[in-house]
């Protein structure tokens, strides 16, 4: 697979994600616009087709209640079955879709249909505030309609489909990735750093801060002049980063959330540098010897 190719896949496997996870977003959403309802509020957005069953219930037990009907909490039941049955068909899909191509098929379907009924209701009711949620409702069939194309594409290169065996994840890994999970070494266009000339500077060697410990998050791993060098950074939104060279650590900066940074050690009169890059649509990490970039993994953000 040359670079323009690896290129172009892993694009549609970032893509493949972002619609997955705003699918989740909206699910979460869902729930929590449901308890919301029980004091008459609203939230942004949320699978509408589920809100309008729960509705619907409470109104019917309402007006059973005023009409002297028997058992008026049947009627809240039902709209509140339907309304979970509903969900409960979002949320499988969206497992399913990890596996299986045509249940992203399915969410852009349901999707579309429950865009339909917000703008059914929007006129109907003559709320133009529902104008927000149908704009979210575009964007998340945007995203779902590249998840989509995402797919097919991934399918071509995976013929199994979303479904992989360990092997084709480990491929999936070292395209998305550009890195061997196995070995931690650089792929697709930078594998060949080990044997490019080694860049030296004339900065003065970093003092080592301390020892390496198995405690922490590898986020980047490569060899380089014959040492091991990797990246680790907390877990958390805001944390430190550690730039650590043959099992010792010589740059430790907090480093992460909306703001890039880069954080450098000089090693061997090799200047090592961690690049930390945020974007709306993703984070990318970056491992430095001078100015080649001997390992990168990038992070996928979502809706």
């Amino acid at each position: 697979m040359d670079n323009q190719e690896y290129g172009k896949v892993s694009k549609e496997i970032r893509n493949y994600k972002i619609a997955r996870m705003n699918v989740l977003l909206f699910i979460v959403f869902t729930v929590l616009n449901l308890f919301m309802l029980l004091i008459d509020r609203y939230f942004l957005f949320s699978v509408y087709t589920v809100l309008v069953c729960f509705a619907t219930g409470f109104g019917l037990k309402e007006a059973a209640i005023e009409a002297g009907a028997a058992s008026p909490n049947l009627y809240l039941g039902i709209g509140i079955a339907f309304g979970l049955a509903i969900l409960a068909v979002f949320f499988v899909m969206w497992l399913l879709s990890k596996k299986r191509r045509w249940a992203m098929i399915v969410l852009l379907v349901l999707f579309s249909l429950d865009s339909a009924v917000v703008l059914g209701g929007m006129i109907y009711l003559g709320d133009f505030t529902m104008l927000i949620d149908l704009a979210i409702h575009g964007v998340m069939l945007y995203y779902l309609i590249l998840g989509v194309k995402a797919s097919g594409e991934l399918q071509k290169h995976f013929p199994e489909g979303v479904s992989l065996t360990v092997e084709r994840l480990d491929e999936a890994y070292r395209l998305e990735t550009g890195t061997d999970p196995v070995t931690g070494a650089p792929v697709n266009g930078i594998a060949a750093a080990e044997a490019a000339p080694v860049e030296k500077t004339d900065k003065p060697d970093s003092p080592v801060i301390e020892e390496d410990t198995p405690k922490g998050r590898v986020v980047l791993q490569a060899t380089y002049n014959n040492s091991v060098v990797k990246v680790k950074a907390s877990s958390f939104v805001w944390g430190k980063a550690k730039i650590i060279i043959d099992g010792k650590v010589y740059a430790c900066e907090k480093v992460g959330g909306y703001k890039s940074k880069d954080i450098s050690a000089v090693v061997n009169g090799v200047e090592y540098t961690y690049k930390y890059e945020y974007s709306f649509s993703k984070i990318s990490h970056y491992l430095l010897a001078g100015n080649q970039t001997i390992a990168r993994k990038d992070q996928v953000n979502g809706f």
